[in-house]
């Protein structure tokens, strides 16, 4: 962009000429002066072009430089409630507040028509005079240039047009390590013109070790190929980066992908080979394009343990290890996979799963969590859609014991709160950023938010959950009581059952929206990582790393009515959920998925598989006391959760092995007391103290459902050995530390 300067002579008059001080008489001579050009203008930019231009527009070349330079970012003047008196709009969503901010509020003091070079919006970024902020570009610099143009052109609004939508050019580039390529940026105006911006662009590189860019010249962008005119990306490391661009008003996130060098391929990559489903053609796609070679599928004793674990949230006993073993047919991980998605196991785990992500916990009532749980439970078991129990909570009344989907409607105390409950828990949206501002990082705006918001504030939810007749929400940005709106962007009628127009969106334009949140909740489930992570954040700036995988799925879900078992199905027959970990020398990406890592539990399973393994030796744990169960009398489970450092806000964290928990898996009563001498497994496996061999089989059947290693034999067959019979105590010592070791390991506590 071209350094705009004045046109011919224009008087005009100012508002706030008392604040610099300036006669009206005096004032209008002295404007003439400076529009004339016989004073000031020679001490201004000394030695740049005089050239005349039009005039510089606020919103599309001012705003930019103040986004560019961070003045108008959260940590600055964009906060709520701004810096040292001046508040700015976040990345410049709102240009008219913003031009009366810094051209007229306290009497125009931030602008100096008569000494353009004076003005605060000028000194303070470029250090000429103190600022909090430090300095945000030089004073000789383009950006002050630009600015002092615009103020000595009358500091104007100019024209209403805004951005609208910002693309860049390339969406996805692949580039190799070293190589440099150029992105360019249009955005779209409200008057339907599209304008190359590359030049005034604010671009965020999170990781400068992976990504050098280099913005092009702000005065000169237009004079140089269309090669050369854009941001200059350097890669320097090989892997999935994103770089999000921002505009004001407008803000897109441009993918570069910088393959690993083919050589360090443990064995060549091949596109075009025999993949069994249509998730690892699609993913096979990218890894060859990455040069990654995908791992191969995990043996039968780690797959029934996968599988079970994270389909039905328990691990297999031993039996059902050696017969899936002893299977010789061809399809029996199909096989097992229909086995599991039509167990009661499955149905108590995946009610939990969606219990969780839908907050049942914070139900009104303990007796109401309850009933929500088993409402869910009863869904799943009839192969009921989201889509339907989704409509069906939003649209409930009545109470929440009688009529359970009722629940959703009491999760939150008012209509705002509801309305950011609804998006984050059912469409993995973080809408509360539009509380306050457009969202900075996504399309919602204010209305959207207060619109949706509108429509819960008709809801009474004290005892019973019923319809009211009435119920405003007011929008800060405008102190008006907003109107119903829903997130298609289509508003309600004063007269309109909000809820029911709700329920009509869900299964309209919404069903994407939950199909996407859904999927990437399963495949996060299933996977250990969302194709987007974090999982709750989806956004167009945060793209999934396997975009045609991810449409593909949602596209099948919508297709299949929101059920869930068609969806874990097809996952869990890919190569992809079957892959085993990295090959040793060969490059991996596990956020692209080319090796899969253990996925830690959720404490309420790793409580399950202490009760089963420690309690009930070999015995498949009844579904009663599974901690999943809504009404489950585990003992322990609170503390447990807690030492894990779980909460209900933690759901979009994957599992962690937090300080507490490690601590109470290594001397705390919950495990200690499972595994103490005079517990159920320990006085089992003294029974069989005369067949050595015999007992650390069955230790190790009973604990982690498979066959010891011969190394782990030997180890354990000479700790037996160095106990001196007859010595009870010293065996159930030796037992106890035996037990502790296998039920604190990582193959206990993950899935593999």
């Amino acid at each position: 962009m071209q350094i705009r300067h004045h046109k011919s002579p224009k008087t005009h008059q100012h508002p706030g000429l008392r604040a610099h001080g300036v006669a009206p008489v005096a004032f209008f001579l002295l404007t003439m002066c400076v529009h004339s050009g016989l004073c000031f203008n020679k001490n201004l930019d000394a030695g740049t072009p005089q050239e005349p231009s039009e005039k510089i527009d606020f919103t599309t070349e001012v705003l930019p430089v103040l986004t560019k330079a961070g003045c108008n970012s959260g940590a600055c003047h964009g906060a709520a409630a701004g810096r040292g008196e001046f508040r700015l709009s976040l990345f410049g969503s709102n240009p008219a507040a913003d031009h009366f901010a810094i051209a007229r509020h306290l009497n125009s003091r931030r602008v100096n028509l008569a000494s353009p070079e004076k003005s605060l919006v000028i000194l303070k970024p470029s250090g000429e005079v103190d600022h909090a902020g430090g300095i945000r570009f030089a004073a000789s610099s383009p950006e002050a240039m630009q600015l002092r143009q615009w103020i000595r052109d009358g500091a104007e609004f100019g024209s209403d047009r805004k951005a609208v939508t910002l693309r860049s050019e390339p969406q996805s580039v692949v580039v190799d390590s070293g190589r440099v390529t150029s992105i360019r940026y249009f955005a779209v105006l409200s008057d339907g013109t599209e304008v190359d911006v590359s030049d005034r662009v604010a671009v965020s590189n999170p990781d400068s070790d992976s990504l050098h860019v280099q913005l092009p010249d702000f005065t000169s962008g237009h004079h140089h190929s269309p090669e050369s005119a854009g941001v200059q990306v350097t890669a320097k490391r090989a892997g999935r980066h994103l770089l999000t661009a921002r505009f004001p008003g407008a803000i897109v996130a441009t993918e570069i992908l910088v393959p690993w060098p083919e050589s360090s391929s443990a064995f060549a990559v091949d596109a075009t080979s025999d993949a069994t489903s249509d998730i690892d053609r699609l993913q096979q796609k990218r890894l060859a394009l990455m040069h990654l070679s995908p791992s191969p599928p995990v043996d039968d004793v780690q797959f029934i343990h996968r599988a079970s674990l994270l389909v039905t949230g328990r691990r297999p006993v031993w039996n059902e290890v050696d017969l899936f073993l002893k299977n010789q047919l061809a399809d029996k991980r199909s096989r097992l996979i229909d086995e599991l998605i039509q167990s009661e196991d499955f149905v108590d785990y995946w009610s939990w799963q969606l219990g969780r992500q839908w907050r049942i916990e914070q139900a009104q009532t303990p007796e109401a969590a309850v009933a929500w749980h088993y409402w869910i439970r009863k869904c799943l078991q009839d192969d009921i859609g989201l889509f339907q129990m989704t409509a069906t909570m939003v649209a409930a009344n009545g109470s929440p014991v009688d009529n359970p989907p009722a629940a959703f409607s009491t999760i939150s105390r008012d209509a705002r709160l509801q309305a950011e409950y609804f998006s984050e828990a059912f469409l993995g949206v973080r809408l509360r950023c539009a509380n306050c501002h457009d969202h900075p990082l996504d399309r919602w705006t204010q209305e959207d938010y207060h619109g949706l918001a509108a429509i819960f504030a008709r809801v009474t939810r004290d005892p019973v959950v019923t319809d009211r007749p009435s119920g405003i929400n007011i929008n800060p940005a405008t102190g008006q009581p907003a109107i119903p709106r829903l997130l298609s962007g289509a508003s309600l009628k004063a007269t309109a059952n909000g809820r029911q127009q709700l329920v009509t969106w869900i299964h309209d334009d919404g069903s994407h929206l939950i199909a996407s949140h859904v999927v990437n909740f399963v495949w996060r489930q299933l996977m250990g990582r969302g194709l987007v992570e974090p999982s709750d954040d989806l956004r167009s700036t945060n793209p999934s790393v396997h975009p045609e995988v991810f449409e593909y799925l949602v596209s099948r879900f919508i297709q299949s009515e929101g059920r869930l078992r068609p969806l874990i199905r097809e996952i869990c027959l890919s190569e992809a959920f079957q892959r085993g970990p990295a090959i040793p020398g060969s490059s991996i990406d596990l956020q692209l998925g080319s090796a899969r890592e253990p996925v830690r539990l959720a404490p309420e399973i790793l409580l399950d598989q202490l009760i089963q393994s420690t309690e009930s030796p070999g015995i498949k744990l009844d579904s009663a006391r599974r901690t999943v169960h809504p009404e489950s009398k585990a003992d322990d489970f609170t503390a447990f959760k807690i030492q894990s450092g779980c909460s209900a806000g933690c759901l979009s964290e994957r599992p962690q092995e937090t300080l507490s928990l490690a601590l109470e898996l290594i001397n705390g009563r919950i495990v200690n007391q499972r595994v103490a001498s005079d517990s159920q497994i320990v006085k089992k496996l003294q029974e069989l103290r005369g067949d050595p061999e015999s007992l650390i089989l069955h230790m190790y059947h009973w604990t982690l459902s498979r066959q010891p290693l011969k190394s782990e034999m030997d180890f354990w067959n000479q700790q037996l050995k160095s106990i001196e019979l007859p010595s009870d105590e010293r065996l159930a010592e030796l037992l106890t530390d035996a037990v502790w070791t296998l039920v604190t390991s990582d193959e206990f506590q993950c899935a593999p």
